[in-house]
């Protein structure tokens, strides 16, 4: 069961890391809809799916080189700024 939790919590964590890129393409691709005037479904999902590669690819690098957990685990714990350097 412990083993089962660890793989499903791995691949959340590999998804977070590979979705992101993919969202952010996506509203790039939504946007290049909207100037054009012209709102089909084929740019949206061209730019998602060079979205999700480059997620794929940034999401695998992470878990072979610093891991994923310890990647999130740098992200949430990294302190504010603003309270580090006076400001």
């Amino acid at each position: 069961m412990k083993l089962i939790l660890e793989r499903v919590f791995q691949v959340v964590l590999w998804l977070k890391v590979a979705l992101s890129p993919t969202l952010f393409a996506a509203l790039l691709g939504l946007a290049f809809c909207i100037v054009r005037e012209d709102i089909t479904p084929e740019p949206i999902i061209i730019a998602a799916s060079i979205g999700f590669a480059i997620g794929a690819i940034w999401a695998e690098y992470i878990r072979r080189t610093r891991g994923l957990l310890e990647f999130h685990s740098r992200l949430l714990g990294r302190p504010n700024h603003n309270e580090t350097y006076g400001a």
